[in-house]
């Protein structure tokens, strides 16, 4: 694990001192708010009327598990707001993964840059939302000063977000962020912005949704096939040992093991997956194996392994957006989760699917800060027959088809 840039006397006194900081930043700016209202520069906020809706955007261009947990969200506002023309701007790496999503009228992409360029390009966006002419605006993540800005860009009367890092009087409506207090999942944290306006989802909206392409579905065949592995015939159990995060990560060599005692069996074949740049975890994980694996690490666009997790029978990986791309197909997913911190605790980011389960040790106290742990004694007490047990589980049991909440194409 890397190690963090500041001792962790100075992150804590920093992290106070932020939180300070934020909260000055959200009081100033709701009492200048407030003062114009009273004055006549900002109009007061009515409720919500459904009726008075006609274009709907829903921002959020994070990551792509967040993204993905998202697209309940924009189902939902569409089954509440039918005659409105909905809009979902994502990140541009997210937009032909969660292309078709019900509900959703237009997808916008958005490709964060660095410096001058990232300004230009920030800006850019801002004009084509002023243009846009919205109605409502129901925004995420939590507390980010750009889609705050954004939101307030569009004109929208009705904005709706997280009241969180000093930027909550940028919306109109603003919900309080008690992620630290109270753990729900994030598709629930994400519907919450419709209920805080009088809006109900219902729990047809709830499966995930990424973009299961024919023709792209039809392609990964060919090329397991051209690599000896028949979809179909032979059973594949896909593995991320990767992760954007280095705390939330498994030992390659427990992944290894893992992967060697299932190819142990005739009928299963293991593939390693993973996004640009997690190329050396698994080659350690390769490197660990007595058995061959298919590694298609950084080698597979984002509508690739979902047609290639379409067609798996289980993944097994960590709290990645691959996990949560896995979870939207269907298949079933066992996740491996180390810290319980209110921000990564499983309860949040567990696979969204009648088909997930978590494996994790509580060991930890809910209080830690996983990147100062010297030891992450929570992943080390994971053992490999821990996981392994969850494995046959699914790998035995047969396929869930309730309604909720097993993803959707």
């Amino acid at each position: 694990m890397s190690r963090p840039k500041l001792p962790f006397l100075i992150y804590k006194t920093l992290s106070r001192l932020r939180s300070l900081g934020y909260e000055i930043l959200e009081r100033s700016g709701g009492y200048g708010l407030l003062l114009s209202r009273n004055i006549g520069l900002v109009r007061s906020v009515a409720r919500v009327h459904p009726e008075m809706v006609k274009k709907v955007l829903v921002i959020r261009t994070d990551a792509i598990g967040d993204i993905i947990l998202t697209t309940p969200l924009v189902k939902a506002a569409k089954t509440c707001l039918p005659r409105a023309s909905l809009t979902f701007l994502v990140s541009d790496e997210c937009r032909d993964l969660i292309k078709g999503v019900p509900g959703c009228d237009r997808v916008i992409g958005y490709r964060p840059r660095r410096g001058l360029a990232g300004l230009v390009s920030w800006w850019e966006m801002a004009r084509i939302l002023r243009t846009e002419g919205y109605d409502l605006v129901l925004a995420l993540p939590h507390g980010s000063l750009n889609i705050a800005a954004w939101a307030r860009f569009t004109g929208a009367n009705q904005r709706v977000g997280y009241r969180s890092r000093g930027f909550g009087w940028l919306f109109s409506h603003t919900l309080p962020d008690k992620r630290g207090e109270k753990v729900k999942h994030e598709v629930e944290n994400c519907l919450e912005l419709l209920r805080f306006v009088g809006l109900a989802p219902d729990e047809s909206s709830k499966p995930l949704y990424v973009n299961l392409d024919s023709k792209v579905k039809k392609s990964v065949k060919r090329y397991l096939s051209e690599k000896g592995i028949e979809a179909g015939k032979e059973r594949i159990v896909l593995i991320h040992p990767g992760s954007r995060t280095t705390w939330v990560r498994w030992p390659p060599e427990r992944f290894a093991q893992v992967a060697d005692r299932l190819q142990a069996r005739r009928d299963i074949r293991t593939v390693i997956v993973g996004g640009p740049g997690e190329e050396p975890v698994s080659d350690s994980v390769t490197g660990h194996m007595k058995s061959p694996a298919l590694d298609l690490t950084g080698r597979l666009s984002l509508v690739e392994l979902a047609a290639l997790a379409s067609i798996s029978r289980l993944f097994i990986g960590h709290s990645t957006g691959s996990m949560h791309l896995a979870a939207a197909t269907g298949i079933p997913v066992v996740a491996i989760f180390g810290p319980i911190s209110p921000t990564d605790h499983f309860e949040r980011w567990r696979p969204y699917s009648a088909e997930g389960v978590v494996v994790s040790k509580a060991v930890c106290p809910q209080a830690c800060v996983p990147k100062y742990c010297p030891n992450l004694d929570c992943m080390a007490a994971i053992q490999v027959d821990d996981v392994l047990e969850k494995v046959e589980q699914s790998l035995t049991r047969p396929i869930a088809t309730s309604s909720h909440p097993v993803a959707g194409s």
